[in-house]
Order: structure tokens, then sequence, then C-alpha cells
């Protein structure tokens, strides 16, 4: 009865035991899991290839209502675009940079 009365429980000391086979299984499942954080990809240098490829806004500005947005992308080399663009993203249109220098022509004039 005493031996019966530990195994549900009663006196406190009942431990589950796990199989070995379920816990080998466990532990590769672990294993799989911190593997890729002992071998981390290697990250791309940073060199003046990347820098080309990077791009900032210019000039922007945003219309009397507020309803549209016009900004510039501009490459670190290569020509550029002008984007007008709605504040509630209903509208977007892009222009190479040649036409976006005719838009700030006939804007400043």
């Amino acid at each position: 009865m005493d031996n019966h009365c530990r195994q549900m429980g009663i006196y406190g000391n009942f431990s589950p035991t796990i199989p070995k086979h379920i816990m080998r299984k466990i532990s590769y499942l672990a294993a799989l899991l911190y593997l890729p954080f002992l071998f981390p990809r290697q990250k791309k240098p940073l060199d003046h290839s990347v820098y080309d490829g990077w791009q900032s806004i210019g000039e922007r500005a945003i219309s009397n209502n507020g309803k549209f947005v016009t900004y510039t992308v501009v490459p670190q080399e290569g020509d550029g675009m002008l984007v007008i663009q709605a504040a509630d993203n209903s509208f977007k249109k892009k222009f190479r940079a040649a036409m976006a220098q005719a838009y700030r022509k006939t804007a400043a004039s």
C-alpha cells in the first residue's frame, strides 16, 4: 500500500519519468534548434559597391491642402526620381530625373 500511495502522489515524492527514447528526441530537437547560432552566416562587407546602392530623400514638399506629398529619391550614383504621392496612399506616380528637373524648373517660375 505504501508503494501505491507513493506512485499516486499522496506523499508528494512522485516524479514522472520520461522514457529515454522521448528524451533522446527532445535532445536532438534542442541541438538542431541551437545549431544555427553556432555557425552564423557571413555578413556582406561594407565597401563602395554597397554604398552605391543606397538612396536618400532629397527635396520634399506637402501640398497646401495636405493631400499630396512630393519628394525626390536620390541614389549615390545615377539619376534620381521625383515621386508624387497622395497622403492616403491612394495615388503614387514616379518620374525619372529628367522629368523631375523639368518639374522643378516649372515649379520655381
